[in-house]
């Protein structure tokens, strides 16, 4: 691990103290554990990392001083220790740090003064500076001169007060600190290794988010995670290279309602995700359908899709998407139609037992290659169930007989043996006496 540049283990119920040989990190630019359970006195040994840029250790129960020597780590952009046990006074060594940006240190039980050289640093870098300055007490429990804190904390009052004017900044914060945020959101969908992989679509998705998305989204904005799961849909369907309309880039495809000639919205504009090509939300601006048929998609599905939760129809027919169904989108607990047919994907069906609102499943023309999974069985409101023409082998399961709302079955044109049970036979009859549907056997 001596390589090791982001270590992130925020947000989990980690116990105990920071190893003490966490100095031989050397590479380490970021040490990220808020909101755990960590306790104990900082290693001396992290004030020895060269390349450290962000400390945050905020919401634990750390305790003791904060030490002079943190003032040595000269690379330091953020500190957030705000919401620990820490006592004593705010090192005026820390207005050695020249590059920083934000430093949090609310609700502890510091005291004393923020110095004058740590005031300095307004006028440099430093944008977000926040203590326990707020009143009452009377004193406060920081005394923090005339426009150098931007915001003050009490105990008391359980606020926030503005005793001098911040900047003013997109999002309220410095670029840094917003990406640092945003990165932390990304990470709860995707998981840090893609993240920070080049190569892959999240990391062209965060990039964007971060750096080219017009709209600046900030990190607290609720549209943030969908937004990305939408532009890392597109880059892992190489939409630039592949789509044959909406695409981001104008000069490449067409992007207008056929029918009437009206201009639509391309992927990755500056508009709402919602209503990009092939895009619907409901009310609340949670996307429901993404409907991108016979757009030349090409790629695997990924995984991020399963946190759109309010998703209830998924239309990716007539592409080239290859590679399985991700488990993940058994979060997406509203979907009840899912149409993949004429794809090249791969896999077996056994996720679908888990998305138990489906009605309408339609693989056909793919290359799914496992048994018919016992599972579907239990899908109780499913009415059109298509996979011919796959690779699909072993037998009907004859819990198919509880599908009692089965109107439509096409399982021909796979390697599927054996014969259909009476009691599934008689749902044909079923269907086409309550439903005036059709349910076609093998």
């Amino acid at each position: 691990l001596a390589s090791l540049s982001k270590l992130y283990l925020n947000l989990n119920e980690l116990s105990g103290t920071l190893p003490p040989n966490i100095g031989n990190l050397r590479e380490l630019s970021s040490l990220q554990v808020q909101e755990n359970t960590l306790s104990g006195k900082l290693p001396e040994s992290i004030y020895t990392l060269e390349s450290l840029q962000v400390l945050n250790i905020g919401s634990n129960f750390f305790t003791g001083t904060i030490s002079p020597k943190l003032g040595d780590v000269t690379p330091l952009i953020i500190i957030d220790f705000q919401r620990n046990r820490f006592d004593g006074i705010v090192p005026e060594e820390l207005g050695q740090l020249n590059l920083l940006q934000s430093l949090f240190i609310q609700q502890n039980a510091l005291s004393g003064e923020i110095s004058e050289t740590i005031c300095a640093l307004r006028s440099n870098n430093l944008s977000d500076l926040e203590t326990d300055c707020g009143v009452p007490p009377n004193p406060p429990e920081i005394v923090c001169e005339e426009n150098c804190c931007t915001a003050c904390f009490s105990e008391f009052t359980g606020t926030t007060s503005s005793p001098t004017q911040a900047p003013l900044l997109p999002c309220n914060m410095t670029e840094v600190a917003r990406s640092s945020m945003i990165e932390e959101k990304l990470i709860l969908v995707s998981g840090l290794p893609p993240l920070l992989n080049p190569s892959t679509a999240q990391f062209a998705a965060k990039k964007w988010i971060i750096e080219d998305d017009d709209r600046y989204i900030c990190p607290d904005d609720p549209s943030l995670l969908q937004r990305y799961t939408m532009a890392t849909i597109y880059y892992e369907t190489d939409g630039d290279n592949n789509w044959l309309k909406c695409s981001a880039s104008q000069d490449t495809t067409p992007c207008e309602d056929e029918m009437i000639g009206l201009p639509l919205v391309r992927f990755l504009s500056l508009e709402s995700e919602c209503a990009w090509f092939g895009l619907t939300c409901d009310f609340n601006q949670n996307l429901t359908d993404i409907r991108l048929a016979e757009n030349g998609l090409s790629g695997p599905f990924t995984t991020e899709i399963g946190r759109l939760q309010s998703l209830s129809r998924i239309d990716l027919s007539n592409n080239k998407m290859t590679g399985p169904i991700p488990t993940e989108l058994s979060f997406a607990e509203s979907l009840y139609q899912l149409l993949l047919n004429d794809n090249s994907m791969t896999g077996n069906l056994d996720i679908l037992s888990s998305i138990p609102g489906l009605e309408v499943i339609d693989l056909s023309s793919n290359s799914f290659s496992s048994t018919l999974a016992d599972g579907i069985s239990d899908i109780e409101g499913l009415k059109e169930f298509m996979v011919d023409e796959n690779e699909l082998t072993g037998t009907v399961p004859e819990e198919f007989v509880k599908l009692t709302n089965l109107e439509i079955l096409l399982i021909q044109n796979n390697n599927i043996e054996g014969s259909l049970a009476d009691d599934i036979c008689d749902l044909r009859e079923n269907s086409s006496n309550n439903n005036g549907g059709e349910v076609t056997s093998i």
